[in-house]
C-alpha cells in the first residue's frame, strides 16, 4: 500500500505536467488533430506503454515480495495484493506458508523446537519457502520476457511514428504521453482500492494508545520483603523447634529428671 502510494504521487505529477504540455501545445500549434495512420499509432503506443508501465509495477511488487519471504520476516502478513501474473498460484502457497507458521507458534508455546510435530510444521515452513521463492523467480522471468516483447513493439511503432510529419508526431507524441500517465494513475487507483480492502480484512483494528512505562526498577520480586520474611520465618521455626527437641526429649539429664 506505501509503494502505491508512493507510485500515485509521482503520476500524478507526471500527469499534470503532460496535460499542461498537451494544452500549450495545442495553443501554439495549429495541429490539433492526427490522421488515421498517426492516430492508430499512438493508440497502439499508448496501449503497449500503459501496458509496460503495469509489468514494471508488477515486477517491483514480486522483487518486494521475494525478499520479504527470503529474508523470512514478518510472512504473516504478506500478500500478493497487485500482483497480476500468478496472483492465485501464490496465494495458495502464502495462505498455506502462513498456516503452517501459525500452528508451529501455538505449538512452540507447550513444546520445544524438538517436539517431532514442530520439527515437522519446521520442515514444512522451509519447503514452502523454497516453492514460493522458486515460483516467483519463474514469474518473474516470464514476466520480463513479455516486457523485453512490449518494449522491442514500442521501438517499432516508434520508428513508424518517426515518418509522421514534426508538428503531427510532437502533437501525438504529447497526446499519448497524457493517456499513458492517465491510465496508470486508473490502474494505480484500482490497485490502491484492492490493497486496501485486503488491509482492512487482514490487520487487526487495534491501535496503541500510549506507550507503557518502564518502571526504573523491578517490581517484582522484592528482594527486601523477601529477606525480612525468610529471617522471621527461620526464626520463629528455629524457636519452634527448639522448644519441640526439648520437649520430645525423655532422656535423663540431671537428678530432678529421675525422680
Amino acid at each position: 500500500l506505501t509503494f502505491i502510494d508512493d507510485q500515485l504521487k509521482l503520476i500524478t505529477e507526471n500527469l499534470k505536467g503532460s496535460a499542461i504540455k498537451l494544452e500549450e501545445f495545442k495553443k501554439t500549434s495549429k495541429t490539433v488533430n492526427l490522421s488515421s495512420k498517426a492516430e492508430n499509432i499512438i493508440r497502439q503506443m499508448s496501449e503497449s506503454e500503459t501496458k509496460l508501465a503495469e509489468i514494471s509495477i508488477e515486477l517491483e511488487m514480486l522483487g518486494t515480495l521475494y525478499e520479504q519471504v527470503k529474508s523470512g520476516k514478518n510472512l504473516e502478513s504478506i500478500s500478493v495484493a497487485g500482483v497480476g501474473m500468478g496472483q492465485s498460484s501464490l496465494s495458495g502457497m502464502i495462505k498455506e506458508l502462513q498456516d503452517a507458521i501459525m500452528k508451529k507458534r501455538i505449538l512452540r508455546e507447550d513444546y520445544t523446537e524438538m517436539y517431532p510435530e514442530v520439527r515437522k510444521l519446521a520442515k514444512t515452513i522451509a519447503e514452502q519457502k523454497k516453492l514460493i521463492i522458486s515460483t516467483i523467480k519463474s514469474l518473474n522471468k516470464s514476466i520480463k520476457e513479455r516486457k523485453e516483447l512490449i518494449e522491442k513493439s514500442i521501438l517499432e511503432q516508434q520508428k513508424l511514428l518517426n515518418k509522421v510529419p514534426a508538428d503531427e508526431r510532437m502533437f501525438g507524441q504529447l497526446q499519448r504521453k497524457f493517456v499513458v500517465n492517465e491510465k496508470i494513475y486508473s490502474y494505480l487507483l484500482e490497485k490502491r482500492s484492492e490493497t486496501a480492502i485486503i488491509k482492512e480484512s487482514t490487520v487487526s483494528k487495534n491501535r496503541i494508545i500510549d506507550e507503557a512505562l518502564t518502571p526504573a526498577f523491578p517490581i517484582k520480586p522484592k528482594r527486601k520483603l523477601i529477606v525480612l520474611v525468610g529471617l522471621i520465618l527461620g526464626l520463629v521455626l528455629g524457636i519452634a523447634l527448639a522448644f519441640l527437641r526439648e520437649f520430645l526429649d525423655d532422656r535423663i539429664k540431671s537428678e530432678e529428671d529421675s525422680s
